[in-house]
């Protein structure tokens, strides 16, 4: 794990803000795309129970829109639940999804469901190892 790796990861857990641009360039799209993947779908894992019903998923998105109002500028309540059900297995939901709208979904929902969690920095840096390992085994 490099640190531009551990800053991206650690930033989608610990601040509701924008991605860390300087950090996305020098990482690249594809790993960037990897390593945010692998972290929302572990946060999913972690906090998400399998086979939660789509109804309760749409209810999830219209809260969270909610509580971060700006995110509805950069997402659709549709994109938010295709990554969701994407991230719990369900297929074909993410080809109309553009990079920067799992990117950004990704990053709110990782927030989300990990700031939950109320990780300490043992806990923290245990996600980041994790997600780092994921996102090696499937790059």
């Amino acid at each position: 794990m490099n640190e531009d790796e551990r800053t991206l990861l650690l930033t989608a857990i610990t601040e509701d803000a924008k991605a860390p641009l300087d950090v996305i360039e020098r990482l690249g799209d594809e790993r960037t795309y990897e390593l945010m993947s692998a972290a929302m779908a572990e946060a999913i894992d972690r906090s998400v129970t399998r086979g939660v019903a789509p109804g309760r998923v749409r209810e999830y998105v219209e809260e969270l829109l909610e509580r971060f109002p700006a995110a509805r500028e950069e997402l659709s309540p549709a994109v938010l639940e295709a990554v969701i059900r994407g991230g719990l297995g369900e297929e074909g939901l993410l080809e109309p999804v553009t990079f920067d709208e799992v990117l950004a979904a990704s990053r709110l929902l990782t927030y989300d469901l990990m700031a939950r969690q109320d990780l300490d920095a043992a806990g923290r840096e245990d996600f980041v190892r994790t997600v780092v390992e994921l996102a090696d085994e499937v790059g």
